[in-house]
């Protein structure tokens, strides 16, 4: 579990006098905590799958597209610390963070909520994940293994409709009902079940991973 508000200052990106981080931002204290956590994992052997959970959508598709880890396709945004902004902006920060997961095989899924509903993305090779007209990076982050990004934030707030990004039809599950998120897990099989807790109807069920770590179908 990482800590996507952590030193929160609510004024920004406008007011950089102030200082502090910015919603979405994981500072580098944390990254480096999350390295040693992963590496702990790969190597413990009753360790099958990692879920890496935390509040701010990495990629977000709905109410906080123009914040969490995105903000609307800007790399400007980012923390200031004793009056200094830091050299990483807000998608490059993001850009490493999922290159860790991505160099850890075992992790599975990052598990966010803050937009309020409910999304599958599965980011893999050929999703989109820049917005060329506001940054380009010069190294684009390749998405060399999937991982799957579910967002649950469905749980009775005043709910979130679906917004344009580069991801937009990548989408592999979206609902504004109320939902409820099971994982079932059996040996090397992973299944996602999402069922609306007021009605019990099924908003979604399929497999994540079958036949053992990195083996992924749809």
């Amino acid at each position: 579990m990482l800590n996507s508000d952590y030193w929160y200052s609510y004024v920004l990106p406008e007011k950089t006098y102030i200082g502090g981080n910015l919603h979405g931002y994981l500072m580098d204290n944390q990254l480096e905590w999350l390295v040693r956590t992963l590496d702990r994992m790969e190597k413990d052997t009753n360790i099958d799958f990692v879920f890496v959970t935390h509040h701010a959508p990495a990629f977000p598709s709905a109410g906080h597209v123009p914040d969490a880890m995105w903000y609307e396709g800007s790399n400007h945004p980012r923390p200031v610390v004793a009056g200094r902004a830091v050299p990483d902006g807000i998608i490059e920060r993001r850009d490493t963070y999922w290159k860790v997961l991505l160099d850890h095989p075992k992790v599975l899924a990052v598990l966010t909520g803050d937009d309020h509903n409910f999304s599958m993305l599965q980011l893999k090779e050929g999703v989109d994940i820049y917005d060329k007209r506001r940054y380009s990076p010069r190294r684009p982050l390749r998405l060399t293994r999937p991982i799957w990004h579910i967002n649950n934030g469905a749980a009775g707030a005043a709910y979130h409709s679906r917004e344009w990004t580069p991801w937009y039809d990548h989408l592999e599950g979206f609902t504004t009902q109320n939902a409820v998120v099971f994982f079932h897990i059996d040996g090397p099989r992973v299944e996602i079940e999402v069922v609306n807790p007021n009605t019990l109807e099924k908003i979604e069920q399929r497999r994540l991973l079958v036949g053992g770590t990195g083996t992924l179908r749809r």
